[in-house]
């Protein structure tokens, strides 16, 4: 498997979903993503004003279809974010994120970054989501792992990262983002799979059939045994750590494919669910990033219209 830092990994398959969405349709999407742009150069969330989160979607659903602008107007907005001293963990990763991609390498800033990070690792290895913390989850040294490589840095830890990510087995072979939990989380799962699998380390069989177990009938995945309907982040995660696994998804397109066309919409992205009418930056860009994974970089497919 390729050691290309995972956002660049996903952010391909990002991209291998332009031709199958079409000019039409990627215009549309990148006119949505312009009316989030604010004047401070960062995209807006569902609250309005920039956000970190955000951008980091709406960011790379525009780099994917070209949009030049991308990168001449982030600078301004990451620079005002400074070493990131009001940001929690994932928006701390967020900002490491945006600054990788925009190719912004200043050695102080990065070690600022670095320090903030710190704040959210626990003692005995792995990170929080929470500063200080008593105990590490799966999500925060996920977050953290990912921080450290867009910043360029070396994990401090990486043992240790991977000892409390064990810790966080469920009861049933997955993993969750706390210890001792009896289910396990797809979204959770799947993105520790696909960390372990870039870092070359093992994967059981049994927790890749948890993975495939969660796939819906129709189409998509679950996002737990407790979940009876399909999310497009369990879906867009599953099919993420399916990949890194090189496992067959031949058998998972087409159904896949009909639940990202039930949940398009044509004012230019993705809902998250069913149930759901909101279309974000998050949401289309985990929309394309199935696409990209399912159809590959020569889709024989057509997209949602």
């Amino acid at each position: 498997m390729s050691r290309q830092p995972l956002r660049c990994w996903m952010q391909e398959r990002v991209r291998w979903a332009v031709p199958a969405i079409g000019s039409e349709g990627c215009s549309v999407i990148a006119a949505r993503m312009q009316a989030a742009r604010q004047a401070d150069g960062g995209f807006s969330g569902r609250a309005g004003a920039s956000d970190l989160y955000y951008s980091v979607f709406a960011a790379g659903i525009l780099r994917a279809v070209d949009d030049p602008d991308t990168i001449r107007t982030q600078p301004a907005y990451l620079a005002a974010q400074g070493d990131g001293a009001e940001c929690d963990l994932v928006h701390l990763a967020c900002l490491a994120r945006l600054r990788a991609e925009a190719g912004l390498d200043d050695p102080v800033v990065t070690q600022a970054i670095a320090a903030q990070l710190h704040g959210y690792a626990y003692p005995a290895g792995g990170f929080s989501q929470t500063p200080n913390p008593d105990h590490a989850t799966a999500y925060g040294s996920y977050l953290a792992f990912a921080a450290y490589q867009d910043l360029g840095l070396e994990l401090p830890d990486r043992d240790g990262l991977m000892a409390a990510i064990e810790g966080c087995r469920s009861s049933d072979g997955a993993y969750a983002n706390e210890p001792d939990q009896e289910h396990g989380l797809t979204a959770i799962t799947a993105g520790i799979v696909a960390l372990r699998c870039h870092c070359g380390l093992p994967i059981e069989a049994a927790t890749r059939d948890w993975i495939m177990a969660r796939a819906h009938r129709q189409g998509g995945f679950m996002a737990s045994p407790l979940v009876p309907v399909p999310d497009l982040l369990s879906t867009a995660t599953a099919l993420t750590a399916l990949a890194h696994l090189e496992a067959d998804l031949g058998p998972l397109t087409q159904p896949c494919l009909m639940f990202l066309d039930a949940l398009w919409d044509s004012r230019g992205g993705f809902r998250p669910h069913a149930f759901e009418s909101a279309v974000d930056s998050e949401y289309t860009w985990y929309g394309m990033l199935c696409l990209g994974i399912l159809l590959g970089p020569d889709p024989e497919h057509q997209a949602p219209t």
